[in-house]
């Protein structure tokens, strides 16, 4: 991971994505699919306007995204992201204060998702990529904002004739290199390949009436294929009003292990909330949290 830049690209979006152990490339996520799965838009019927905030030990996130159906065209998408790890002095020999250095990265995507038949998703999302570090005062680094340009693409099948089973495939963040200093010395982004499947357990639907219950796996890997991870994650969903998630994770962004959430449903509006466990977060004493408020008209 130390090989590659634009790290903040792994940062994960969403507290209903987080809350399932990032196990989603499969699922019907609404607008978070923006950040995970662009087929996972393909057959939402429904503007969705979402407002994502996590806090780490790292840094801020925030994220707004807008979803807005097409009809037979499809479904557009736009959204924008700003990951802020917060302003830092520097300081001279003696520890006086001489000045602050701000780091921030932003990325601005645009979606376009469709269906393919009754049973294929297909999706693809651009992002406009940057990351910026100002500096006021006296300054060891030098201010410096850089751009690069990264794709998401992604499928979704709906594998059986009672629609429980969906697999999914998806690649994200391909893209050109993100130069900082000169060319050689250039960062290629990081890149993962995702392999995933979601299943409806039917069970659960007879014995709890309103009840619904999805779990998913996936398999993550570089480009090179040569260190895949694996998270496994599910969502119970009662009267599609509220929802318990739960999930277990390998090698995700800061090495958090577990995740628990859930959310509420009010008609239009829904709020989600999802926090992580382990990782370098948890062990400086923020465990990371995620919310997410979504209205949808």
């Amino acid at each position: 991971v130390a090989q590659e830049g634009a790290l903040f690209l792994l940062a994960p979006i969403g507290a209903r994505a987080v809350g399932m152990g990032q196990a989603v490339s499969a699922a019907d996520l609404g607008s978070e699919a923006i950040w995970w799965n662009p087929a996972g838009l393909a057959r939402m019927t429904r503007t969705e306007v979402v407002v994502n905030y996590s806090k780490t030990v790292i840094a801020t996130g925030s994220a707004v995204d807008v979803v807005v159906p097409a009809g037979r065209a499809g479904v557009l998408a736009a959204a924008v992201y700003l990951f802020d790890p917060g302003q830092q002095s520097v300081t001279d020999p003696t520890g006086a204060i001489v000045g602050s250095i701000n780091p921030r990265s932003v990325v601005i995507a645009a979606s376009y998702a469709a269906t393919i038949g009754s049973r294929v998703n297909a999706g693809v999302t651009y992002k406009h990529v940057e990351d910026r570090l100002d500096c006021s005062g006296s300054c060891t680094v030098p201010s410096y904002a850089v751009s690069t340009t990264a794709f998401d693409f992604g499928m979704q099948v709906i594998a059986d004739p009672a629609k429980r089973l969906t697999l999914a495939f998806a690649v994200t963040n391909l893209g050109f290199r993100l130069q900082v200093i000169d060319a050689p010395q250039s960062d290629p982004l990081p890149t993962r390949v995702h392999l995933a499947a979601q299943y409806t357990i039917p069970a659960v639907e007879r014995v709890v009436t309103d009840g619904v219950l999805k779990m998913g796996a996936e398999l993550v890997d570089n480009i090179a294929l040569g260190n895949s991870s694996l998270r496994l994650g599910g969502e119970f969903a009662y009267k599609q009003q509220y929802y318990l998630r739960a999930g277990l994770l390998d090698g995700s962004g800061d090495g958090s292990r577990s995740t628990v959430g859930f959310g509420v449903q009010r008609g239009g509006i829904a709020m989600d909330f999802a926090r992580a466990f382990g990782g370098f977060s948890t062990a400086a004493g923020t465990s990371p949290t995620y919310v997410t408020l979504r209205f949808r008209f």
